[in-house]
């Protein structure tokens, strides 16, 4: 469902066409707790670093040998799409503002779907103690 490797995804589908009709409750679920923590942490937690995240990976790809950084135009110009105030959603669609926005929840997505995993679980198991 996050996996920005399969171009089938949930969260590959709403990169590419900048929103998503009908997305799954998991997904809305994790939009809001990143919402959430985005506020918490003044917007140092922000998702929507794709465009810069793969503007420096196109960048150092194409220069492996590069030793400084994209130039600051380009990065200036990543940076208008980026800003998790930027994505609206409900239980109807999520929707970039911007095109060329892109989301990357690889920060949380793993911990959320094994916390979720592992939550679901427990009621399951007869221990009286549980760590999570």
């Amino acid at each position: 469902m996050f996996s920005l490797y399969r171009e089938d995804s949930l969260i590959s589908r709403l990169n590419r066409d900048g929103y998503l009709t009908s997305p799954s409750a998991d997904f809305l679920e994790l939009l809001s707790l990143c919402r959430d923590i985005h506020a918490l942490t003044d917007g140092a937690f922000d998702p929507t670093v794709q465009a810069l995240w793969k503007l420096y990976a196109d960048y150092f790809a194409a220069r492996p040998d590069a030793e400084t950084p994209p130039p600051q135009n380009s990065v200036k110009e990543a940076l208008k799409r980026v800003g998790f105030g930027k994505v609206s959603f409900d239980d109807r669609e999520i929707r970039f503002a911007e095109k060329g926005m892109g989301l990357s929840l690889n920060g949380i997505a793993q911990v959320y779907s094994g916390l979720t995993k592992t939550s679901t679980a427990l009621p399951r198991l007869s221990s009286k103690r549980t760590i999570l």
